[in-house]
């Protein structure tokens, strides 16, 4: 009994004790919620003005969520119709691939057409020449065909642009392209409008024979038509000049050697009086007699050289001696060129460098006063200075066009130079120490023959019944 009474006590005293730990816990709640009623009170104004402000700034935040909403809604509207006009789209290509790629492969031909043809006369134009006849010149070489060129232009066009103007001028152009066009047969055979009154026809599998014929149907078509011409010339009616050329192409050849023969032809057809057509076999059977060779001289026509270099003076208002003065700088300029092609790696290379610079330059000045002293003062055919290397020589030629007469002069000089002496023929030129009546001291070749160990050549060839084209051939061992 005593046991439970005490047992009774504790637990009482527990729970005593328990009570006041509440009470204690309470008063410090009280005192805890008293202090934040005070601030509360003390700081309600302050507490409000920032729920006011959250509150503000929450509903400003759900409109712009509101509104980023309605942006992102309609962004895909227009996405989602989008697709739907490229699934429609890929549709129709599908289903109309067919027609589209015909039409646009129409519009790609009519582009292609146009950019080949001449917007004046509807011919085939500068760049389709060039594309035809590298087609057709590679299919000669494989198939071991000959191919022809013509060229013509039209007579005197600048006297009749002068005096019609230049829209008459177009209509002749015009005019020129049909009466040219109704002469070619083939669908092979193509007429181009080179430039400005020049005309071109490509021949593809055509012998010179066969060119030649078409050349001058072209020639008698135009002439035949009677289209009047400028007052201000000899000529009554609108004629042409043409040139033909032919050959057998080959790996080693260059198309750009046929335009130039052709091209030279047509220039000897304006020398002898126009109206007419000129190539190689009428030359050949005109001139087969009228060709001299003096010397060493060789053909070097075909020949392949490591190096070719070619300084050419074409015909324009100024004279031959007017449009070399400068003829000692060109020299110059070669003795430097071909260096470069030497080594130097040593005094002794350098040496031989120097000497080969110094007769190069030599050589090429005395070759180039010799073409003026000869040259004819208006001809209008070129004059050229070459230069081939190979691997133990230098080749010189030097072409000019002379007068008959000068030519004459100059054969008779060579003949001498040739068959005397050359060391009585050095000193009695020195003793005279002024130019021969033929026109030539001689020195300049007896020093490339005693100080170069030069081999001279010339050939004279009558190209008409004015001009002889002179090759002056020089050969020096390196």
């Amino acid at each position: 009994m005593k046991n439970s009474t005490l047992e009774s006590v504790e637990g009482l005293k527990q729970k005593i004790f328990d009570l006041q730990a509440e009470v204690l816990r309470l008063r410090i709640d009280y005192a805890d919620l008293e202090l934040s009623l005070n601030t509360v009170i003390e700081h309600g104004d302050t507490i409000e003005e920032m729920l006011s402000q959250t509150n503000t700034d929450l509903k400003s935040e759900i409109t712009k969520r509101k509104e980023n909403l309605n942006k992102l809604k309609t962004q895909f509207n227009s996405v989602s119709q989008q697709k739907e006009d490229l699934e429609t789209l890929i549709q129709m290509v599908t289903e109309h691939s067919d027609e589209i790629d015909h039409h646009w492969q129409e519009k790609y031909q009519v582009v292609e057409v146009d950019s080949l043809t001449d917007a004046l006369t509807k011919a085939s134009n500068r760049r389709h020449f060039d594309q035809y006849l590298n087609t057709e010149w590679h299919r000669a070489i494989r198939e071991k065909n000959e191919i022809s060129l013509i060229i013509f232009d039209i007579d005197f066009f600048k006297a009749f642009n002068d005096h019609f103007g230049h829209s008459s001028g177009d209509i002749c152009l015009k005019e020129i392209v049909r009466i040219a066009q109704q002469c070619l047969c083939r669908p092979a055979d193509l007429l181009f409008r080179y430039g400005g009154e020049e005309f071109t026809v490509v021949l593809p599998n055509t012998e010179l024979e066969g060119a030649i014929k078409i050349a001058d149907e072209i020639r008698q078509a135009i002439a035949d038509e009677k289209l009047i011409h400028s007052p201000l010339i000899s000529s009554e009616y609108v004629t042409v000049s043409v040139g033909v050329d032919s050959c057998h192409p080959s790996p080693d050849m260059n198309m750009i050697e046929l335009i130039d023969s052709a091209d030279q032809y047509l220039y000897k057809a304006k020398l002898q009086g126009k109206n007419r057509v000129v190539s190689k076999i009428s030359y050949t059977k005109r001139y087969e007699n009228m060709v001299k060779n003096y010397g060493s001289f060789t053909e070097i026509k075909g020949d392949k050289k490591l190096e070719c270099l070619n300084l050419s003076f074409l015909p324009c208002s100024k004279t031959v001696q007017e449009r070399w003065q400068h003829n000692g700088l060109s020299a110059d300029f070669l003795g430097d060129y071909f260096t470069v092609f030497f080594p130097n790696k040593n005094d002794s290379e350098a040496n031989k460098i120097a000497e080969i610079k110094n007769a190069v330059s030599y050589i090429a000045n005395e070759l180039l006063e010799n073409a003026m002293k000869y040259a004819a003062e208006n001809c209008s055919l070129p004059t050229s200075i070459h230069l081939y290397l190979d691997n133990s020589t230098i080749l010189f030629n030097e072409s000019n066009h002379v007068e008959q007469e000068q030519a004459k002069k100059f054969m008779s000089y060579i003949e001498k130079f040739m068959s005397d002496d050359p060391n009585e023929f050095y000193l009695k030129q020195l003793e005279n120490s002024t130019m021969t009546e033929e026109g030539q001291s001689g020195l300049g070749f007896l020093t490339m023959v005693n100080d170069y160990k030069a081999k001279l050549g010339w050939q004279f060839k009558n190209i008409d019944d004015q001009y002889t084209r002179v090759t002056t051939q020089v050969i020096i061992s390196l």
